[in-house]
């Protein structure tokens, strides 16, 4: 009986694990295994799109949208987490991972574009 439960509670510990380290691979804005992920100096990690995106449209401007502490870097060119990013390669698959990532640069230079436009002003 003793090694059953030991057993069952490896196995529970393991399962813990296992959902910790998908936690740590996801993204808390999208929801989504993290893209080209970008590490804060809070410790908080996000898509370098969610991030831009939260970073640019807030309203209060370049805080961390979980902790509120201020954003030092521009989302744009903050390097990539590369250890986070080889995680979350290794837990969704290269293919996967490529995918997506070709995928969030468009959005991403999409969204840059749009955010730098120059809109004009009339006035009557």
């Amino acid at each position: 009986l003793t090694g059953k439960l030991a057993c069952a509670m490896d196995g529970r510990d393991a399962r813990r694990r296992d959902v910790e380290s998908e936690k740590a691979c996801e993204c808390p804005i999208c929801l989504h295994s993290l893209c080209e992920p970008l590490s804060l100096e809070c410790g908080h990690a996000f898509c370098r799109l969610c991030l831009l995106q939260s970073t640019r449209l807030a309203p209060d401007g370049r805080a961390c949208p979980l902790c509120r502490r201020l954003v030092g870097a521009d989302p744009a060119t903050h390097p990539v987490d590369a250890e986070l990013a080889t995680k979350v390669r290794t837990a969704i698959g290269d293919a996967a991972y490529t995918e997506r990532v070709r995928a969030h640069s468009e959005k991403v230079d999409t969204f840059l574009a749009e955010s730098n436009a120059v809109l004009p002003i009339f006035t009557t």
